[in-house]
């Protein structure tokens, strides 16, 4: 979640200001954002996607109606692979 903190109850042992808890969230957002960037998560998500797709236009097609998904209507379950996200 996108938290910012503004005032933090400081005592002996909490030595940490409002404006390092941001510093901190700030760094691990950045972290996990080129973690993200450089694994296979979004190739993984979109190859689900596809699956997931492919399995309404089959269920869409033995009902007789149409797929479509971004304004663009398919025809065959393959059309899919070469889905522009």
């Amino acid at each position: 979640p996108d938290i910012k903190y503004y005032d933090i109850t400081q005592d002996y042992l909490n030595q940490f200001s409002a404006e390092d808890y941001n510093k901190i969230k700030t760094r691990i957002n950045k972290s996990m954002l080129e973690k993200v960037e450089n694994s296979t998560l979004k190739s993984n998500a979109k190859n689900r996607l596809i699956s997931e797709l492919q399995k309404i236009y089959i269920l869409t097609n033995t009902l007789g109606w149409t797929l479509t998904y971004n304004n663009e209507e398919f025809g065959a379950a393959r059309e899919m692979q070469e889905l522009k996200l």
